[in-house]
């Protein structure tokens, strides 16, 4: 990573504090900071973002398409190589026979930003690791940010099955 050359997202609230006292704590770091795109981000609920140009990506497609035909929740794992709490969510909570477990009823999919930003930018990515939950019919049911520990990964799958079983009860 080189700071003086890489592009970085930050999400701030705008009703706290401002684009200019943002640049000015960046200055301030030793890091001259420009905005190169100033993005909304949605709410935690917003799935795909429509748009007409944007047509997903196969393995994106093929996932939703699976997930839908065998009624699996969809788990959704922006991450990067680059991204030292992704590779924390690989080595520590996805390898946990519990959480691996989980991950069976589930349709999983991994999507690297890098080789994907135009998904990353559909759903909103703003930082990583970035997991999103969806139904099967592709409706975003939870977002989550950052590192997760095997315990509370495995709380919020069960709580994704349970959901989704109780709404194919009905």
């Amino acid at each position: 990573m080189e700071l003086d050359r890489d592009e970085f997202i930050i999400a701030y609230d705008s009703d706290r504090v401002s684009k200019a006292e943002i640049l000015a704590a960046c200055d301030k770091s030793g890091f001259p900071a420009t905005v190169v795109q100033n993005v909304q981000v949605g709410n935690a609920n917003d799935a795909l973002v429509s748009s007409s140009e944007f047509t997903p990506p196969p393995l994106y497609a093929e996932a939703l398409a699976k997930a839908k035909s065998e009624n699996k929740p969809l788990v959704l794992d922006f991450m990067a190589v680059w991204c030292s709490p992704c590779k924390r969510l690989v080595s520590e909570t996805f390898v946990d026979e519990e959480v691996a477990a989980l991950l069976e009823k589930c349709v999983f999919l991994k999507i690297d930003t890098d080789e994907y930003p135009d998904l990353a930018k559909q759903f909103k990515v703003a930082s990583l690791p970035d997991i999103r939950f969806l139904s099967p019919q592709g409706k975003q049911v939870k977002k989550l940010n950052g590192f997760q520990t095997p315990e509370s990964f495995e709380n919020e799958l069960r709580h994704l099955l349970s959901v989704k079983e109780k709404g194919s009860a009905n």
